[in-house]
C-alpha cells in the first residue's frame, strides 16, 4: 500500500506521550503509551496497539472506543485534549482491547452506546485466539443504549452516523461515520498495517471472510478521495489503499480456491506464499500472512467463516 501523502500526515500533532514509533509493536502493545493524532478540527486518533477517536464538540465530547487496559492513561490523554466531558462512548465492537475503559468514561457520566450484539457480547466471558477464557468486562462498562439500525447520534457542534453491519469481523459491528469531517471510523473492519484478523475460527466464531467483504464494498460506497478513514490498528488510510486491500482480499480468495481444489493441504497453501509480492498494508505492522492465509483455507475448506 502506498504511504499517505500531505492531507493525512501533515496532520499529525506533536501531542506523543511516549517515544514509541507509530507502529512499533515493543513488547505488550496496549501497555506503550499513547500516540495522539489529530485528523481534523475537531478529531482525534488515540493510538496504543488499537485506535480510538475522540470528537470534541462545542460543549462535550464522543468517545470511539476505549479500547485501552488501562484506561486511567486514556483519560488522562483525553485531558490533554480537552476538558470536555464525554457524553458517549461509542463501541465499533465488543473486543476488549476496544472496550476495556467503558466503565472508567461511564463513571464520568458517559453513556455506553454499541449494537445490541456487541453488547450481548461485551457482556460475556470472552475467549481470545489462543483459546484463553476472560470474565466480562466490569459492569459499569457494559452499554446501556443499543442501535441495531443507523442512527445519529449528536452533541452540540458534532455529529456522527452509527452504521451496524452485517456479521464480518465477528457478529454487532458497527462503522461510525463523521459527515462534516469526511471521516469514517472502521474499528477491527479494517486493520491497515495487517491482513484480517477475524473471529472465523477462534473467539465467538462469529465472523465471516464474505461478510468482512461486503462490508468493505458498503465503506467504499459511502466515502469518497477525501475521506480519512481509522482502522481498528495501524495508521490513517484512504479510499485508494482501501480498494487496493480489498482487491487483495478478492484476489487471494481466488487463489486458496484454486490450490484447495488442487488438493494442497492447508501447509502447502501456506508454503505458497500467495502474499509475497503484496503491498496492500502498510509496514511496520504484524507479520500475520501466513495466519491469516491458514484461517483462510480452513474457511474455505470447511465453512466455519467463510
Amino acid at each position: 500500500m502506498r504511504q499517505l501523502n500531505r492531507p493525512l500526515w501533515l496532520a499529525v500533532t506533536a501531542l506523543m506521550l511516549g517515544t514509541a514509533p507509530a507502529g512499533a509493536q515493543p513488547g505488550n502493545p496496549f501497555q506503550t503509551r499513547i500516540q495522539t493524532v489529530q485528523i481534523s478540527s475537531s478529531l482525534y486518533q488515540l493510538s496504543a496497539g488499537s485506535n480510538a477517536v475522540l470528537a470534541v464538540g462545542a460543549k462535550e465530547a464522543i468517545l470511539i472506543d476505549s479500547l485501552f487496559f488501562n484506561p486511567d492513561r486514556l483519560a488522562e490523554a483525553v485531558r490533554k485534549i480537552t476538558d470536555k466531558p464525554i457524553r458517549y462512548v461509542v463501541n465499533t465492537h465488543a473486543h476488549r482491547d476496544h472496550t476495556g475503559g467503558n466503565a472508567t468514561f461511564a463513571g464520568l457520566g458517559a453513556k455506553i452506546i454499541a449494537t445490541p450484539a456487541a453488547a450481548k457480547r461485551i457482556a460475556e466471558p470472552s475467549t481470545n485466539m489462543k483459546g484463553e477464557t476472560s470474565p466480562p468486562i466490569d459492569r459499569a462498562g457494559w452499554p446501556t443504549i443499543t442501535y441495531a439500525k443507523p442512527t445519529t447520534i449528536s452533541i452540540a457542534g458534532e455529529s456522527l452516523r452509527f452504521i451496524p453491519v452485517q456479521p464480518s469481523h465477528m457478529d454487532g459491528d458497527a462503522m461510525v461515520f463523521f459527515p462534516r469531517q469526511n471521516v469514517l471510523v472502521l474499528g477491527d473492519l479494517h486493520h491497515s498495517h495487517e491482513y484480517p484478523v477475524y473471529d472465523a475460527q477462534t473467539g465467538c466464531k462469529c465472523g465471516t471472510y464474505d461478510g468482512n467483504l461486503k462490508v468493505y464494498h458498503q465503506a467504499l460506497a459511502m466515502i469518497d478521495d477525501r475521506t480519512k478513514v481509522v482502522a481498528g490498528h495501524g495508521g490513517l488510510t484512504d479510499k485508494a489503499e482501501l480498494t487496493a486491500y480489498v482487491a487483495m482480499l478478492e484476489d487471494v480468495r481466488i487463489k486458496v480456491r484454486a490450490l484447495i481444489a488442487q488438493g494442497k493441504s492447508k501447509q502447502e497453501v501456506i508454503d505458497a506464499k500467495l502474499l509475497a509480492n503484496d503491498r496492500s498494508v502498510h509496514p511496520g505492522g504484524p507479520d500475520n500472512a501466513d495466519a491469516f492465509i491458514g484461517t483462510l483455507y480452513v474457511a474455505l475448506k470447511t465453512g466455519l467463516g467463510s
